[in-house]
């Protein structure tokens, strides 16, 4: 089936009209809320489940893509890639896979608090990103806003790699920890880069369409990943309490 623009993002079409700022920005608050909990839940499966971390990021796809492509059935009608759109669906899928992989792989190697302080960073990404896209216009207020949220990002994220220096005593647990500070530096960056990709597919896809195909194409790279570096078939055996995290 061939895309069509969407008239209006899928909260407007259920209520009828655009929606007010404030319910806007309670649906980005609430987003916000359920990825710092999910720093935890991550954490606390990878450590108590020792799972691996590939495997428990295939699973944790493969469940969100079955409930996403059906909401977008059921919601928006399930839309398939146009032609046009092919090369930027594959970099979207790459950058859920690197989105997803890199934060369990980086909180395997250090902490959930490390993890969180990295956050920060994502508005700086998405700045300097959707400048050299076009997405974003410069402004005075905007460069003022983007001082602030650099000043406060860089002291937050030097602190997670001091944290992760100075809680370790061997050496080994330290360039681990850095290690896992670096992959989540290139989580946020992934998600920077998914954001700024899907403002300009928005206009093209719903909301649903486009995270399902995200996250659907991110766990078939996640598969091949999988495959090459997790061979054992034991590690792909999810005990119930492992697989119910990872749901």
């Amino acid at each position: 089936m061939e895309p069509g623009p969407i008239d209006a993002p899928l909260l407007a079409q259920f209520r009828g009209g655009t929606p007010r700022s404030f319910q806007v920005h309670a649906a980005l608050v609430a987003a916000q809320v359920c990825f710092s909990g999910w720093h935890l839940v991550g954490k606390f499966a990878l450590s108590s489940c020792h799972v691996n971390p590939l495997i428990f990021a295939l699973y944790r796809e493969v469940a969100s893509s079955a409930v996403l492509f059906g909401a977008a059935y059921v919601l928006e009608g399930l839309r398939l890639p146009s032609r046009d759109h092919v090369e930027q669906f594959a970099l979207l899928g790459v950058l859920y896979f690197g989105n997803v992989v890199g934060m369990l792989l980086g909180l395997a190697l250090t902490t959930a608090a490390n993890a969180a302080m990295m956050q920060p960073l994502c508005p700086l990404f998405v700045w300097f990103l959707g400048a050299y896209a076009g997405t974003e216009t410069p402004s005075l207020w905007r460069g003022v806003g983007l001082i602030l949220a650099t000043a406060g990002a860089f002291v937050l994220a030097a602190g997670a790699f001091v944290l992760a220096a100075s809680t370790l005593g061997s050496s080994s647990a330290a360039a681990a920890a850095l290690l896992g500070n670096l992959l989540l530096l290139v989580q946020v960056a992934c998600i920077a880069g998914s954001i700024v990709l899907q403002k300009h597919l928005l206009v093209h896809y719903g909301p649903l369409n486009l995270t399902a195909w995200g996250y659907g194409l991110g766990a078939c790279f996640t598969m091949l990943a999988s495959i090459t570096y997790a061979g054992d078939p034991e590690v792909w055996r999810l005990t119930r309490r492992a697989s119910l995290r990872s749901l």
